[in-house]
C-alpha cells in the first residue's frame, strides 16, 4: 500500500516520472546502508525491541504526507517510512527464520499470510483512494500500521526478550552506528554458495515486484484506468501467489531443485511486467496479473527455505538483513534507472528494456544455480 500510494499520490499532484522514480527509490537509501545493522540488532537485543519503534513510526508517517503536499517532503517521508516498512518486514523475516529451521510447512505458511496482506491491501487502498480521497487512502496507511504495533506488542512467540537493559549510551551506540563485525559475517555469509545464491535471487525477484509498485501503476494510468482497478490488479496478481506459495515445493521437486525453479518463477513474473504495455485489454492485463502472481508465489518459499535451511540459525538475522541489503539495492537503482529511460523513451520502452535486461540476467543466475 505505502508503494501504491507514491503514484497515485505524485500523480494527484502531477508530479514527473523522474521525481516519482527519485521519490520511490528514496524508500529504500536507508535500508540499503542499515538492514545487516538492524539485522545484527534483532539478533542481539530481540525482534520485538527493533520493531515497537519501526511500528510506531509507520503509524505516525502517513498521516504527514497531506500535510505536506511537496516534492521534497514525499522524498523526506518516503525515506524514512520505507526504512520503518523494511525493518517491519525485515523483523518478520527474522522471525520465522529463527522459529521455522529447517521446516519448509512454516515458510511456506508464513509466504501465505505475507501474500495474504499483499492481496487485500492493495484492493482496499485502491477503492478508499478512489471514493473517499487521498486523506483517507493515508488514515488507511496508519491504522494497518498500528495492526503491526498491536502483533509487535502482543504476540509471546515473538523471538527476542524484552528483559535485557543495556545502559543508554551503549544502547544508543548500537542504535545508530552499524557494527563492523555484522557487515564481516555479511560479507563471509555472501561468500557462500547459499548466501551468494540468496542475494542474487533476492535481486532480482525484488527487480519485478519494484517494477509493479512504481511504474506499473503510472502505466496503468496513462492506459485510463482507475485507482480502484489498478489496485485490484495488484491485489489479483498478490492472490494468484497464495496457491503459487503453496506449491512451491512440487514446484521445486518439478525443475529439479531449488536453483532452476527460482530460475524460472522469477522468469515468469518478470515476463509478465515486461509485456504489460502490449496487454492493451483488461483481459489480458488479468491474465499477466495471475502469471506475475505465480511467479512471485513460487520463489518466496524457496528463497526463505535457502536462508533459514543453509545458513546458520544464530545469524538468521545478519542472513535477513543481507537479503534485505539485496532487495533495497534493487529498489533503490531500478526505479532511478526506469525513470530516466521512461522520461527519454517513453514509459512501454522502459518495460521492455528494463524488463528483457533483468529476465537474461535470471537465465543466467538459473543456470549458475541449477545444483542446488
Amino acid at each position: 500500500m505505502i508503494a501504491l500510494s507514491v503514484p497515485l499520490w505524485g500523480g494527484s499532484l502531477g508530479f514527473s516520472a523522474a521525481i516519482m522514480g527519485v521519490a520511490m527509490a528514496s524508500r529504500s537509501l536507508l535500508p540499503l546502508v542499515y538492514s545487516i545493522h538492524i539485522g545484527s540488532l534483532m539478533d542481539g537485543l530481540g525482534v520485538r525491541r527493533v520493531l515497537r519503534v519501526a511500528a510506531l513510526l509507520g503509524v505516525i508517517l502517513p498521516l504527514m504526507h497531506p500535510v505536506l503536499p511537496y516534492t521534497g517532503a514525499l522524498v523526506v517521508l518516503q525515506t524514512v517510512l520505507g526504512f520503518t516498512s523494511a525493518m517491519c518486514w525485515l523483523g518478520a523475516q527474522t522471525a520465522i527464520g529463527q522459529l521455522a529451521g529447517n521446516n519448509r510447512r512454516h515458510t511456506t505458511r508464513f509466504s501465505l499470510s505475507a501474500a495474504a496482506g499483499l492481496m487485500v491491501g492493495p484492493v482496499l487502498f485502491g477503492l478508499v483512494w478512489q471514493h473517499l480521497g487521498a486523506i483517507a487512502g493515508f488514515t488507511l496507511l496508519s491504522l494497518w500500521g498500528s495492526g503491526t504495533l498491536l502483533a509487535v506488542s502482543y504476540l509471546r512467540a515473538l523471538p527476542g526478550s524484552d528483559t535485557a537493559q543495556p545502559s543508554p549510551s551503549r544502547s544508543f551506540r548500537r542504535l545508530v552506528l552499524p557494527d563492523p563485525a555484522a557487515y564481516a559475517v555479511a560479507m563471509r555469509l555472501m561468500f557462500t554458495a547459499a548466501g551468494a545464491y540468496l542475494v542474487i535471487f533476492s535481486m532480482l525477484r525484488l527487480a519485478g515486484i519494484t517494477i509493479q509498485e512504481s511504474f506499473y501503476p503510472v502505466l496503468l494510468q496513462d492506459m485510463g484506468y482507475s485507482a480502484g482497478l489498478i489496485g485490484a490488479l495488484v491485489g489479483l496478481g498478490n492472490l494468484a501467489s497464495l496457491p503459487a506459495s503453496m506449491l512451491s515445493e512440487h514446484w521445486s521437486r518439478l525443475w529439479g531443485g531449488d536453483g532452476r525453479a527460482l530460475a524460472i518463477a522469477i522468469s515468469l513474473s518478470l515476463s509478465a511486467m515486461a509485456a504489460t504495455p502490449l496487454l492493451t485489454s483488461l483481459p489480458l492485463l488479468l491474465l499477466g496479473a495471475i502469471v506475475f502472481g505465480f511467479g512471485v508465489g513460487a520463489s518466496m518459499p524457496g528463497i526463505l527455505n535457502l536462508m533459514s535451511s543453509r545458513l546458520p540459525l544464530q545469524e538468521q538475522g545478519v542472513a535477513a538483513g543481507l537479503r534485505a541489503t539485496a532487495n533495497r539495492l534493487a529498489a533503490f537503482a531500478l526505479p532511478l534507472a526506469m525513470g530516466l529511460l521512461v522520461e527519454i523513451f517513453g514509459i512501454a520502452a522502459g518495460f521492455w528494456m528494463v524488463g528483457g535486461g533483468l529476465i537474461c540476467a535470471t537465465a543466467l543466475a538459473g543456470f549458475a544455480a541449477r545444483h542446488i
